[in-house]
């Protein structure tokens, strides 16, 4: 399972970890934030960061939809 990154009460990922998660590629999610229907957060160096809740919920939904 991925390391998750606890700050503020929230977990994240990052890129690698997200698009393993999702079971997709790490450009997937990147097109997936660029669509719109994933949320990144930025680090002060520009690493994108997902919180967990967030690639969970869009996990459920693609299952969902399959």
């Amino acid at each position: 399972m991925a390391q998750r990154i606890e700050h503020g009460g929230l977990s994240y990922l990052t890129l690698g970890e997200a698009a393993e998660v999702l079971r997709v590629s790490e450009r997937t999610v990147q097109r997936y934030v660029q669509d719109g229907r994933l949320q990144a957060l930025r680090t002060p160096g520009g690493a994108p960061r997902f919180l967990v809740a967030d690639l969970e919920a869009a996990l459920a939904a693609a299952e969902r939809a399959s």
